[in-house]
């Protein structure tokens, strides 16, 4: 074997390393240890939203399958009434919680209003006001 030849083969070792380090990279890293937490925490408003789409595709597929021939005039009835009820029964509750939520807000809304005179001076604030426009206290 030749200088040249050597040189070639030591060459292409180090190339060969080096790809060899690159691709086995992710798995020499250390892994973070929430890797396998799911942290996405779902609200019952999207739990709502996820059930109602899932019942409206499945009425989708259900007149896609009854229009096919696939199902029955019986079977189909059962199923569409099946799942009427059940999107009925989430709507209900998608709006009971809609209007929980707003009925919240507003509860919030009205604890921020601004007291009906300033206990400093006695003048009479503007709603929304932190600070007496007369005497610059801060409202309660």
């Amino acid at each position: 074997m030749s200088g040249n030849e050597l040189f070639s083969l030591i060459l292409m070792a180090a190339i060969l390393m080096g790809i060899g380090v690159f691709v086995a990279q992710p798995l020499l890293r250390a892994k973070p240890e929430n890797i396998l937490n799911d942290e996405y925490e779902e609200s019952p408003m999207q739990h709502l939203l996820s059930r109602k789409d899932s019942i409206y595709t499945a009425l989708k597929d259900l007149e896609f399958d009854f229009s096919t021939g696939k199902l029955s005039d019986g079977d189909y009835e059962a199923l569409r009434e099946k799942f009427s009820t059940e999107a009925a029964d989430v709507l209900k509750e998608i709006d009971e919680t809609e209007s929980g939520v707003k009925s919240a807000k507003k509860s919030a809304k009205r604890k921020k209003t601004a007291p009906s005179v300033c206990g400093a001076c006695g003048f009479k604030p503007q709603p929304g006001d932190r600070f007496c426009q007369s005497c610059g206290s801060r409202l309660a």
